[in-house]
């Protein structure tokens, strides 16, 4: 086999407790560590290969590991029993909206989570198989000899809790790895109109909240009583108007 992969691991000591990168915090028992792997070709070959980082194995929290609990990154996110879903590939929001995965024990409070440092979002599945946690990158790779890639790093945290500290981890990554821009005026336009229409459905309707992501395009059906529409889902052609 010639072509070859290293892993570089690297952590260090804070006494800042909003320096969460790659720090260990004695006063909450939290533990972070980034490892990247770079894989080069050391044949006089070209080679094609995919690529699982990281792969991890074993994977069982607390003195009852069949009362784990894990996120699911279905569209905002869920919690679920671990290993109840399967992950899925980047951008299918149903799958894996987001770049990171926790699981906990909520007996013991032991937790494990994943931060996924991609920047630029490379195609990837993540797959949960009870009780591994592996990310498989994908289209193949192809090294002219000598040739070496860099695939992200991750940010491997060790803790007491449940979700919440791995996605302000993540929160803080994202926040750091995306600029942020002032929105042009046609978004504030937009985003007072789309404001309006929603005062006015929760107005005329007395529905308690609106999930935006929904109406008009699933074509959920509305079955309370006090909202009158003609069929079940009447309110959709109702919203677009």
């Amino acid at each position: 086999m010639d072509v070859t992969g290293s892993r570089n691991r690297h952590s260090r000591m804070t006494k800042e407790k909003n320096q969460l990168p790659r720090s260990h915090h004695a006063s909450t028992g939290r533990f972070l560590s980034d490892w990247a792997l770079q894989v080069r070709n050391t044949g006089n070959v070209p080679r094609e290969f995919l690529t699982c980082f990281p792969y991890l194995d074993g994977v069982r929290l607390g003195p009852d590991p069949e009362q784990n609990m894990a996120t699911a990154m279905d569209q905002a996110g869920l919690v679920v029993p671990a290993w109840a879903r399967a992950g899925g590939v980047l951008g299918e929001s149903n799958d894996l909206s987001m770049q990171w995965h926790a699981i906990w024990d909520p007996a013991s409070r032991s937790a494990l989570g994943l931060i996924f440092l991609d920047a630029n979002v490379r195609p990837k599945r993540l797959l949960l198989k009870k009780s591994a946690i592996a990310l498989h990158y994908f289209p193949p790779v192809t090294l002219a000899p000598g040739g070496s890639v860099d695939f992200p790093a991750v940010r491997v945290m060790v803790y007491q809790g449940d979700w919440r500290p791995a996605a302000r981890v993540y929160r803080a990554w994202y926040d750091a790895a995306y600029p942020h821009v002032e929105p042009p005026a046609w978004f504030r336009e937009y985003q007072g109109h789309l404001a309006q229409m929603v005062a006015r459905l929760l107005r005329e309707t007395g529905a308690d909240a609106v999930r935006l992501d929904s109406l008009g395009f699933y074509f959920w059906a509305c079955y309370n009583p006090a909202h009158h529409h003609d069929t079940p889902f009447g309110y959709n052609e109702w919203i677009k108007t």
